[in-house]
C-alpha cells in the first residue's frame, strides 16, 4: 500500500474493506500529503433512488396544482392527467397567457428560474428557428379552449435550441380560464 494519501486512489473504499486488525497494523503508517490532493466526487443514483425522486417530485407538482385546482373550482383529474401524460416541466398560464406557475422541471429543461419565468409568456422560449404555422395552430387552439399537443423548437437560456412536446389542457372554472402545459424535450 502507499503510504502517500496524494497517491492513494479511493483510500476510503480500500480501509473499509479492511477488517480491524488489518487496520490496526497500518494506520500509523497512513501519512497525510504535504499538499492538498484534487478533491475528486462521484454521485450514484441507482434506478431505485431516481424512481424515488421522481415520485416525490410528482406528488410535490400535483399538491400545488390541486391548491389551484382548489381556488379556480377546475373541473379536473390533475393527478390522473399527469400520471398520463410524460412531461418533465409544468407551466401554467392564466387567459392571457401569464405564465402563473411554473415547476422545477422547468428550470433542469430551460435553465430559466421560476423567478424569470413567472409573469412573462412562453414566447420568451421560442426564436428564430420556432415554427410559426405550429405557433398558430397552438394559438388556434387556445384561442378555442380545445386542447393541443405539438412540437416546438424552444431555446434554453445559453441559446441552444431544444425540441418541446407541448400537451397544453385549458383548466375552466367559475370565474377564470387557464391552461397547463405538460412539456418535455423529444
Amino acid at each position: 500500500m502507499s503510504k502517500n494519501l496524494f497517491n492513494m486512489m479511493c483510500l476510503d473504499i480500500y480501509l473499509l474493506g479492511l477488517s480491524s486488525n488489518e487496520y490496526q497494523k497500518i494506520k500509523d503508517q497512513i501519512v497525510p500529503p504535504s499538499v492538498n490532493p484534487p478533491l475528486l466526487s462521484w454521485d450514484f443514483f441507482y434506478p431505485s433512488y431516481q424512481m424515488r425522486l421522481r415520485k416525490a417530485t410528482i406528488n410535490s407538482d400535483i399538491m400545488t396544482l390541486e391548491t389551484w385546482t382548489a381556488k379556480y373550482n377546475w373541473p379536473i383529474n390533475l393527478a390522473g392527467t399527469l400520471k398520463e401524460n410524460p412531461w418533465e416541466a409544468l407551466v401554467l398560464t392564466d387567459d392571457s397567457g401569464k405564465i402563473l406557475w411554473v415547476n422545477n422541471g422547468f428550470f433542469e429543461m430551460t435553465g430559466y428560474s421560476k423567478a424569470e419565468a413567472i409573469g412573462k409568456t412562453p414566447v420568451f422560449l421560442q426564436g428564430k428557428k420556432t415554427s410559426n404555422t405550429k405557433k398558430e395552430r397552438i394559438r388556434a387552439h387556445i384561442k378555442s379552449r380545445k386542447p393541443v399537443k405539438e412540437v416546438l423548437i424552444n431555446y434554453r437560456m445559453d441559446g441552444t435550441t431544444y425540441h418541446c412536446e407541448l400537451n397544453i389542457f385549458p383548466l375552466f372554472g367559475k370565474s377564470a380560464t387557464h391552461f397547463l402545459a405538460l412539456e418535455r424535450v423529444v
